[in-house]
C-alpha cells in the first residue's frame, strides 16, 4: 500500500480527483443559483433538472454499452465535453428563455 500512497503520480491523480469533485460540487450548487439570478423561474429550473435526471437515468445503461465498444477514456472525454458545454450555457449572460 505504501508504494501506491507515496508514489508522486498517484498523489497527483488523487489530488486531481479531489479538485474535480470539488469543482463539480460548486457547479451543481451555484449553477441553480445562477439560473435563478438570471431570471429563470423556479418551475423551469425544476424541469431542467428533472430532464437532466431522466436523461442520466436513460443514458447510464447506454454508457455501459458504448464504453464496452469505444473504451472508457473516449466516453469520459465526451462526458467532459458535454460538461464544458453545460457550464458555458449556465455562465453565458444571454437570456435562456
Amino acid at each position: 500500500m505504501k508504494e501506491y500512497f507515496y508514489n508522486k503520480e498517484y498523489k497527483y491523480m488523487y489530488f486531481s480527483n479531489i479538485c474535480y469533485s470539488f469543482a463539480n460540487a460548486l457547479i451543481e450548487t451555484f449553477g441553480t443559483v445562477m439560473l435563478y439570478k438570471n431570471g429563470i423561474p423556479i418551475w423551469l429550473i425544476l424541469i431542467i433538472y428533472g430532464l437532466r435526471f431522466g436523461i442520466t437515468g436513460i443514458c447510464t445503461p447506454l454508457f455501459i454499452t458504448i464504453s464496452s465498444r469505444l473504451g472508457i477514456a473516449k466516453c469520459i472525454l465526451i462526458s467532459n465535453l458535454f460538461s464544458i458545454i453545460t457550464s458555458y450555457m449556465i455562465l453565458d449572460d444571454s437570456n435562456i428563455i
